[in-house]
């Protein structure tokens, strides 16, 4: 369903907007300047929910003469084609191709219903909040979507951290489904889970989803798009995403239709168990027009493939995730949208997921089982008003509950015979507010101004000793509140250069105490902060296809208090900043064949590193390690030498380094930054062919290269992970809405490790690692209705 590693950097202009709404025949007043035609498609497709795509590059250079009257959507788009050189032709009830206008009059044997370009990218970047196209957009972005009428990728796992797996700016550790951490291009802080702020920041539409911990991984069926948006993004997104922010949009409630989808899937592990997948989609408009429901429900269940010798169990690593999300929208008209939407999942996993490498493959020995419980839940309320000049209004209310349990064994290699258990249960809870105002014209320019509010507590409760009455020990408790406010402008210097800036103005206050503390131990409370974040960026179209881009961020993460190294101890860590400057270059494709592609250079500072780590018996403390430097450089193609083919690859070089370490910590000069290969890339071969209306047929092919990367830094946690090669392959049929996949991944059933930690309490044995699932063949049918 989802088509993982698909580049941002294609020449697709896709205006897929929040019909504000019902779409039809009906006329409207409609009131379009003069201007770039790109921007005057978007407005369109503001007022009327219309999908309108394209393969033409040369799009944002045409110039529209405007529209201004009462028309229906088709004759405004029409009207806003008229001496362009391009014509509309329809694909179905809602959406419209844009294609160059024949020369001669000659008929083209090719019929209205054929979808769109199969390798077409998406060009909106809906999370610029401003929804900017893409050869408009100064930075770094991949954007993941299912495209209509096309199965490719739609067999593969539906999950951010499967992704990863084919996006080489994108990086997860592998505790497990809801244990692990995102990062994004090599903003990587630690391997393990504590009270720091995350990095990566995920976002469900409107709704940020964590302030720190472990990301929930929400399952992704049912989902319009996915875009990575490579940070810092502190302008327009606020602490906590200096490496960058994942932007997850569901598909929204249609007004004035039913429908349905189902999935179900079968799954075989070579020396493993089984697996499944179900999940359904319905679509329910409840008052025409006006108000609709949509709903979405899931189970998948891996099966497990590691052994565990010591306790005589086979596939141990059973993970189970099933949840749902419902979505309400009102339309009461004149511009008006309210979207209700409430979201639930759950994480289930009988026990961890690494071996020993001391032992056979795919086996390990331990004394108790090591589960994982993860519940996940939000409810929001999100607003919106577009006026007919432009100018829209965006309110946005979220509360998020996150709670997990994670058990390790801490029983000692001295004393076997006597099992120990070390207990962590973190205990999130954060509402979010953000209200923005917002207007794009039809010459380019555009601003944004507006006011953000987050109120977060994280509760990490811990216990040691025997499994059955385990003792409390120290935890901590930290209680964030960031107001803040914000604003961007982009200026259309030229129909070819823009100049973009901004910047966010943020006041942190955290109140911080122990949940446990031994009697007479001292400790630090949290401070007061005032933080600036600017940005400044610029791009310049060279030619229709070529497109150069700059910019330069910031952001920050705000500080609290953590357990410090010893028994019974806690400490502050304070803030940390970063600062990156990047510049790249976009090529779009031509037309429906050719190459469309994207490399970018990056620099990073980061400055007061806040990491969480483990002590060398396994327990854990948060603390700042010193200042780094981050050097990138990422590039992406596609490759249409014909309809239907189709070649890309990816590739992500990395290079970190501390650069002034405090010395006290083991962290040494020169230290690569955890998690972060040195060079990460995939290759990717598809080929499609029949007829849409009759079925279809497709055949695939990947291959990826994970490069060698740290669990950590200093002496303890230098050890080596990755340096591996994959391959996967898959096939499909497609009938109407019924399509039938089948997939293969690992081919060479590969057990390499893809992460060396499974339980910090024997990391310091340098025994552990994470293999990949072995050789899994996944059978899929999916049906709409």
């Amino acid at each position: 369903m989802m088509k993982a590693a698909k580049a941002a950097a294609a020449a697709l202009l896709l205006i897929t907007a929040i019909p504000s709404a019902a779409w039809g025949s009906d006329r409207r007043d409609i009131e379009i300047a003069a201007g770039p035609l790109d921007i005057a498609i978007a407005r369109l497709a503001q007022l009327t929910g219309v999908d309108i795509g394209t393969t033409d590059p040369a799009i944002p250079l045409a110039r529209s003469p405007g529209a201004h009257g009462r028309f229906s959507a088709r004759s405004a788009l029409d009207r806003l084609l008229e001496g362009t050189g391009y014509r509309a032709v329809r694909i179905d009830a809602t959406s419209f191709r844009i294609e160059r206008a024949p020369v001669r009059a000659r008929p083209k044997p090719r019929p209205v219903e054929t979808p769109a370009d199969p390798v077409a990218e998406p060009i909106l970047v809906l999370a610029s909040k401003r929804d900017a196209p893409l050869l408009r957009y100064p930075g770094s972005i991949a954007v993941i979507q299912p495209e209509a009428g096309d199965m490719l990728g739609a067999g593969e796992r539906r999950d951010i951290h499967a992704i990863s797996d084919g996006l080489p700016i994108l990086q997860s550790t592998e505790l497990g489904s809801g244990r692990n951490k995102l990062f994004i291009r090599g903003i990587a802080d630690s391997s393990f889970v504590g009270p720091t702020r995350s990095t990566a920041s995920v976002y469900l539409g409107e709704a940020q989803l964590g302030y720190n911990g472990a990301d929930p991984n929400l399952n992704l069926y049912d989902i319009r798009r996915i875009e990575i948006l490579e940070g810092p993004q502190g302008a327009l997104y606020g602490a906590g995403s200096i490496g960058g922010i994942v932007r997850i949009v569901p598909n929204d409630p249609m007004l004035d239709r039913y429908a349905a989808s189902v999935l179900a899937s079968a799954s075989a592990t070579q020396s493993g168990a089984n697996g499944h997948e179900l999940a359904a989609m319905a679509n329910l408009p409840l008052v025409d027009d006006r108000i609709a429901l949509r709903i979405v429900g899931y189970q998948t269940i891996d099966g497990g493939f590691i052994d565990d010798r010591g306790r005589r169990l086979r596939n141990i690593n059973r993970q189970r995730t099933r949840g749902g999300r419902a979505a309400l929208r009102i339309a009461p008209g004149d511009g008006w949208t309210i979207d209700i939407g409430a979201v639930a999942q759950e994480n289930r996993a009988r026990d961890s997921q690494y071996t020993m490498r001391s032992m056979p493959a795919l086996t390990r020995a331990s004394t108790i089982a090591q589960p994982f419980e993860g519940d996940f839940s939000l409810g929001q309320i999100v607003v919106r008003k577009t006026w007919d000049s432009g100018l829209q209004l965006v309110s946005a209310t979220a509360a998020v509950r996150h709670h997990s349990d994670d058990r390790f064994d801490a029983t000692s290699r001295l004393r076997p015979n006597i099992p120990l258990a070390y207990d962590s249960h973190d205990r999130n809870e954060m509402i979010t507010h953000e209200t923005r105002l917002s207007r794009s014209v039809a010459n380019g320019n555009s601003w944004l101004i507006g006011v953000g509010y987050i109120d977060d507590d994280d509760r990490i409760e811990r216990e040691f000793g025997l499994p059955g009455q385990p003792l409390d020990i120290t935890g901590v408790t930290n209680q964030s509140r960031d107001a803040s406010i914000f604003g961007e402008a982009t200026i259309a210097l030229t129909p070819r250069l823009s100049i973009t800036g901004g910047g966010r103005l943020t006041r942190t206050q955290t109140e911080s105490d122990p949940t446990f503390i031994r009697r007479g131990t001292a400790f630090i409370r949290g401070r007061k902060t005032l933080r600036y974040s600017p940005m400044a960026a610029a791009t310049y179209a060279l030619a229709p296809r070529i497109a150069l881009f700059a910019r330069y961020g910031s952001g920050f993460r705000t500080g609290g208090l953590a357990v410090a190294p010893g028994v019974g101890r806690v400490a502050n860590f304070t803030p940390d900043s970063i600062r990156v400057a990047e510049a790249g270059l976009r090529l779009a494709r031509g037309g429906e064949t050719g190459v469309s592609a994207t490399a970018a250079f990056s620099y990073a500072r980061w400055r007061q590193i806040q990491a969480d780590l483990v002590d060398r018996r396994g327990f854990p403390y948060s603390t700042n390690i010193g200042n780094g430097r981050i050097r990138g450089f990422e590039a992406m193609a596609d490759w249409v030498p014909m309809r239907g083919l189709t070649f890309g690859g990816a590739i992500f070089l990395n290079h970190s380094s501390l650069h002034d370490p405090i010395l006290a910590l083991t962290p040494q000069r020169g230290d690569e930054l955890a998690d972060t290969p040195r060079i990460n890339g995939n290759a990717r071969a598809s080929y499609q062919w029949g007829d849409p209306a009759i079925s279809q047929w497709y055949v695939r092919g990947t291959a990826s290269y994970v490069g060698r990367s740290f669990v950590g830094f200093g002496s303890m946690l230098n050890i080596a992970q990755g340096d591996y090669a994959t391959i996967g392959a898959g096939a499909g049929w497609q009938r109407g809405n019924l399509s039938l996949m089948l997939d293969l991944d690992n081919i060479a059933n590969s057990h390499a490790n893809r992460f060396s930690l499974g339980n910090p309490f024997g990391v310091a044995d340098r025994n552990q690692q994470t293999p990949l699932r072995p050789r899994t063949v996944k059978l899929t049918v999916a049906k709409g209705f």
